[in-house]
């Protein structure tokens, strides 16, 4: 009964962490839409940066204070956008916190260039 449980536990606690699959679902809609829909939803970046294409990145960071599981901190997140000329999002990053366990927490970068595990 005891491993019964425990496995419970286990299942119950993998679906509180938020997955490299959540992030993707997230962001992956952004491709092809315009820069404004990006602002609408996020805000206005922190800053943008020009590159030598005439291509934009622009980001957001986000920090929040978080109290879990008896600790706590301060934890940050940041977007990236790839902007072209024309204001389509080409490509979108993101570091953060992913708890793919929901027990174990760890700072990743995600990308809309990387390859779906």
């Amino acid at each position: 009964m005891k491993k019964i449980g425990w496995l419970l536990l286990c299942l119950f606690l993998a679906g509180c962490g938020r997955t490299a699959q959540d992030v993707r679902k997230e962001f992956n809609p952004y491709l092809g839409q315009h820069y404004d829909s990006v602002v609408k939803d996020l805000g206005p970046p922190t800053s943008c940066f020009g590159l030598s294409t005439g291509d934009k990145v622009c980001e957001w960071d986000r920090s929040y204070t978080s109290y879990d599981r008896g600790t706590g901190g301060t934890v940050t997140k940041r977007y990236q956008f790839v902007i072209n000329k024309d204001g389509t999002v080409t490509e979108w990053s993101w570091r953060g916190p992913i708890s793919p366990l929901g027990l174990i927490w760890s700072h990743e970068k995600i990308s809309s260039q990387d390859k779906p595990n």
